[in-house]
């Protein structure tokens, strides 16, 4: 099976409506490409390889060429996310883990709330933008998908991806960015609040266990017990007092051993 990318195979694979699909050997990044352009309806940025990507908070995204999928979906803005836009990067993460077990029949876990993990090890990543019109309103969002499938280089810095998939080639990289769209249009379009919570918890780390995190520039312990209807963590402390943490507020996220 032929694994390069190829916007025409994808498009065969595409169950819903996208305007336009454009692929490239290797782009700075595919959330940058996105934000240069006018869209007007539903379509995605590909890259085989970036050498300037995005993560979140202002981290570098280890993308390495013909090893993973890094895409950027483009959907005209919807109030509801507008207003919320914390549910949205739940129901891509949701979307994500439905097409790996799809591809791969591999089950993944979304550590809260942007990373995707496979095996203990972060392997790939979301970063949710929003391009807004000249007049300053939200015109689309712009969603940045990061996974890497094949087994990764040795050279990392501390800011790169330290796990993968590990699929044996071929890696099906059309598929399974056909298949991420798919499960994020139905998402995007179809689903409601409640039901991307309720699916994203069925695959959220270390639920019921005890963590410790740094909210606010202060660092904290209690047991996680769930997402609310903003898509904020609901940390439960040693005192019993039930905390509703941002995740713009909030990371370094860390399973405990114990709740001492």
């Amino acid at each position: 099976m032929n694994d390069k990318l190829n916007a025409r195979v994808i498009h065969s694979l595409i169950s819903f409506p996208i305007d336009q699909i454009e692929v490239y050997d290797q782009l700075p990044s595919t959330n940058e490409e996105a934000q240069t352009e006018v869209w007007q309806r539903p379509g995605m940025i590909i890259a085989n390889e970036q050498t300037k990507g995005k993560g979140q908070n202002g981290h570098h995204f280890y993308s390495p060429a013909n090893n993973g999928v890094y895409f950027t979906v483009v959907f005209p803005a919807k109030n509801e996310f507008v207003q919320n836009p914390g549910i949205l990067t739940l129901g891509i993460g949701v979307a994500v883990t439905q097409a790996i077990n799809q591809v791969y029949r591999i089950d993944s876990q979304l550590k809260w709330v942007n990373d995707i993990y496979y095996d203990d090890s972060k392997v790939g990543g979301i970063l949710t933008e929003i391009q807004s019109n000249e007049n300053n309103q939200p015109e689309n969002f712009i969603m940045g998908i990061g996974l890497d499938i094949g087994i990764m280089p040795f050279s990392r810095n501390e800011d790169q991806m330290v796990g993968s998939l590990n699929v044996i080639p071929p890696l099906q990289r059309n598929q399974v960015i056909a298949a991420i769209y798919n499960h994020l249009y139905a998402i995007y379009y179809e689903w409601t609040a409640d039901q991307i919570i309720v699916e994203y918890v069925k695959h959220l780390m270390w639920l019921n266990d005890w963590v410790s995190l740094i909210n606010q520039g202060r660092e904290m312990s209690g047991q996680l017990v769930g997402i609310n209807d903003k898509g904020h963590l609901l940390l439960k402390t040693s005192d019993d007092q039930m905390m509703s943490l941002d995740p713009n507020e909030t990371q370094n996220i860390r399973k405990k051993e114990s709740g001492s």
